[in-house]
């Protein structure tokens, strides 16, 4: 739950760090893209903190006892997808 409060958080900043962008192009002062660079940075590792415990929490032992091979599918799909978007947001 913690994870996710500050995946959601730190969401929450990316329209003020695309209106940084959009203001200033690629050409920032030092200061401000040291900042965007710092919150980017803090995105990206609390997403893939996010990520990752989605990952463990549908592959956790005691979850997939019950599963069918589709249902095992589906959540190995989803978990890949998961790790795909970070992939594309690390790149961004």
């Amino acid at each position: 739950a913690d994870v996710a409060k500050e995946l959601s958080s730190c969401i929450q900043q990316v329209p003020m760090m695309a209106e940084m962008l959009g203001s200033h192009g690629l050409v920032l002062q030092d200061a401000a893209r040291q900042e965007l660079r710092r919150r980017s940075n803090d995105l990206l590792v609390i997403h893939r903190r996010w990520v990752l415990y989605q990952s463990l929490l549908l592959h956790d032992w005691q979850s997939t006892a019950g599963r069918s091979s589709q249902e095992e599918a589906l959540a190995q799909s989803f978990v890949d997808c998961l790790w795909r978007l970070h992939r594309c947001v690390r790149s961004l």
